[in-house]
């Protein structure tokens, strides 16, 4: 995940987020995937868990959207759109 970071980092091709800081919940992390047209996640299932609980159904349902790939990094995570632009998530 380093690696990816520093390649598209060198490019400004993202932006970071950090998703306990900069999103107040879950349906604003989704509505933010889903307004920034990302399609592609990648990381691990600890940090593309869902925080509410209350939520698990329709997190999920929103997840099936989407092409995801779970990797064994623990804190960070990838969103990419289907163009040059990303956005990374921690």
């Amino acid at each position: 995940m380093y690696g990816i970071e520093r390649f598209l980092l060198n490019r400004k091709a993202f932006e970071i987020k950090n998703r306990s800081d900069d999103f107040e919940d879950d349906k604003e992390f989704m509505k933010y995937l889903s307004v920034n047209d990302q399609h592609l996640l990648l990381g691990s299932q600890f940090i593309l868990k869902n925080r509410d609980y209350k939520m698990s159904t329709d997190y999920k349902t929103f997840l099936n959207e989407y092409k995801t790939i779970y990797t064994v990094a623990v804190r960070e995570g990838i969103a990419l759109k289907g163009g040059v632009n990303t956005g990374m998530f921690a």
